[in-house]
């Protein structure tokens, strides 16, 4: 099952949940944990800052990085190309 076609900021927790699956199978158990617990929809994934990693328990900076540049970059990947869907 893939995420719905809607842009990354309607994203739901469980929408969020799916993709960090999709993403990062391996971390899944730390960021599944800490999306439930904050709640964080597509909205705040895509304001997420390093510091705000490490208060969810992504204490190593190199993780801290690739969690940030992957999914910032593959979630607004994912927005343009939602956008050319819904304006053609």
């Amino acid at each position: 099952e893939h995420l719905q076609p809607v842009g990354p900021s309607s994203w739901s927790v469980e929408e969020v949940l799916e993709w960090i699956q999709e993403q990062y199978p391996t971390t899944m158990t730390l960021l599944h944990k800490a999306v439930i617990k904050h709640d964080i929809t597509g909205r705040v994934l895509l304001r997420l800052k390093d510091h705000q990693l490490k208060l969810l328990g992504v204490e190593d900076e190199k993780q801290q990085q690739e969690i940030l540049r992957k999914p910032i970059s593959g979630v607004k990947s994912d927005l343009c190309r939602w956008m050319r869907l819904v304006s053609v």
